[in-house]
């Protein structure tokens, strides 16, 4: 599955978004229920399956055509946790290049390294995202 097979290049995803998948350091998590395109990246696993995610929305350019056109930037970054269902909004704005940044920034800080067994909480994640 990719955005465009999802949702078409109505959708416009910038090639500086684009980057994060052709570089590795996300998947296209674009899936045709969701309300936008999307890319993710697991933060920790737990038996080899994710359970924390880091995701940035690629919403439609055009404002009208979004899921909620009135309260919504085109790109948002969201922490997901897979296990209790938790989720923050870590950031929002239109400018391409500071939602790919700030994907990455986010991503460095909170992908454990090799020799690190001991995830982060919750809260330490949701802190450490606002602060990117």
């Amino acid at each position: 599955m990719s955005w465009r097979s999802e949702f078409g290049d109505d959708y416009d995803v910038p090639a500086v978004l684009e980057a994060l998948v052709t570089e590795g350091s996300a998947r296209d998590a674009s899936w045709h229920n969701d309300s936008a395109p999307s890319f993710d990246a697991p933060l920790d696993r737990q038996d080899e399956e994710p359970v924390r995610r880091l995701r940035v929305w690629i919403e439609h350019p055009d404002p009208t055509m979004r899921e909620m056109a009135d309260k919504r930037h085109r790109f948002v970054i969201t922490l997901y946790d897979d296990v209790t269902w938790d989720s923050h909004n870590a950031w929002s704005g239109d400018d391409p290049a500071e939602a790919a940044g700030r994907f990455r920034r986010v991503l460095r800080r909170l992908s454990p390294g090799p020799s690190t067994s001991t995830p982060h909480s919750w809260d330490s994640m949701v802190e450490a995202a606002d602060l990117a």
